[in-house]
């Protein structure tokens, strides 16, 4: 039953999501003739928008499992994980509008960057609460300080120059032969 009600949270939050954002361009695909600036103006809500939608479809199929199934139990967590990346999986319809020739593979290697560093915090933190016993004592330090140490840690890999150019994900954009001058080291500056 479970399975069923994810599979139904995913695609609704997937064609809700799809719907959303297709009216949500609509002043961006009037704006084609403007200038660079006013496009960028009117494409910044449907990306702010498309953002938000994947969380608050997320909550939204979680509560409604929550009150459909009546437990106090986890049962909610597949069908708003399942809601999450539906919306999120329309995210790629959305860029697809906006740039045309960019293919599902350069689009999922930045949604798995994304992932990693922008929403993995999010929720990890949920976890955190999930996970919390009702009494304060070691197993709460022992969350609390794992929680730290993850955050820490993608927060301070996603600042390592190692890390960020080891990474498949991170390559240089088409026809740009190297990196802009403020990005290099001080020492690339020099020689």
């Amino acid at each position: 039953m479970g399975l069923v009600f994810a599979a139904v949270s995913f695609i609704a939050a997937f064609l809700l999501s799809c719907a959303l954002n297709w009216v949500a361009l609509i002043p961006w695909r009037r704006s084609a003739g403007a200038h660079w600036t006013e496009r960028a103006r009117r494409l910044f809500p449907v990306r702010a928008s498309a953002m938000l939608n994947s969380w608050l479809l997320a909550a939204n199929a979680g509560i409604a499992m929550q009150l459909i199934r009546g437990e106090a139990t986890l049962l909610w967590s597949p069908a708003a994980l399942a809601a999450w990346f539906g919306a999120a999986m329309s995210d790629y319809l959305t860029d697809r509008r906006i740039w045309q020739e960019l293919p599902f593979q350069s689009w999922a290697n930045q949604f798995v960057l994304h992932v990693m560093f922008f929403q993995a915090g999010l929720l990890l933190l949920i976890a955190a609460f999930v996970a919390m016993p009702p009494r304060f004592g070691w197993q709460t330090w022992a969350i609390a300080g794992a929680l730290v140490a993850i955050l820490l840690s993608l927060i301070l890999a996603s600042r390592s120059r190692f890390f960020v150019g080891r990474i498949s994900f991170s390559r240089l954009p088409p026809g740009c032969a190297t990196l802009p001058r403020a990005w290099r080291s001080r020492r690339e500056q020099i020689a």
